[in-house]
């Protein structure tokens, strides 16, 4: 083996690779779990798009005290104003923070726990959703409700 000073380097540098390929690894593992329609982070949003909205305003849902303090955020406002894309952006940073996330729509979440409470597996079904650290549940606002899935008289077990 050679000792000179490229085997050196290596050696040394080896293990910061190492650490920043793992994190890499973890973050692309992380964006696949959380089922994101896509994936935006906050440096490409458009605040000039959004005049009521700075960065100031949001950044300390970035923050991971966000998520130890467990806290809640509701984007709201009309249809195409980037409610969803910093919904992503808010929980990417999460992910790189170290925390898990999900990333679902109402209507689909409304329908797995519907159809999971009918087979008789809520609580499995819910645990999907209550195990991430942080879960964003986009288009509240296009819900419409019927009778079965606003029924509240079953709980889970």
């Amino acid at each position: 083996m050679k000792n000179g000073p490229t085997s050196v380097y290596f050696r040394r540098s080896s293990p910061r690779r190492e650490v920043a390929q793992r994190r890499g690894t973890r973050l692309a593992r992380g964006v696949r779990a959380a089922h994101f329609p896509f994936l935006k982070t906050i440096e490409e949003f458009d605040f000039s798009y959004q005049s009521t909205l700075r960065l100031t305003t949001i950044g300390s849902l970035l923050a991971p005290d966000f998520v130890t303090e467990g806290n809640s955020v509701i984007l709201e406002g009309k249809t195409s104003r980037g409610k969803t894309h910093l919904a992503v952006a808010i929980a990417y940073r999460a992910l790189q923070n170290g925390f898990d996330a999900r990333f679902v729509n109402c209507a689909e979440l409304i329908d797995d726990l519907s159809r999971a409470s009918r087979e008789g597996r809520l609580r499995d079904a819910l645990h999907d959703y209550v195990r991430p650290n942080v879960l964003v549940v986009d288009e509240v606002g296009y819900l419409t409700s019927t009778s079965s899935t606003t029924d509240t008289s079953e709980s889970a077990p």
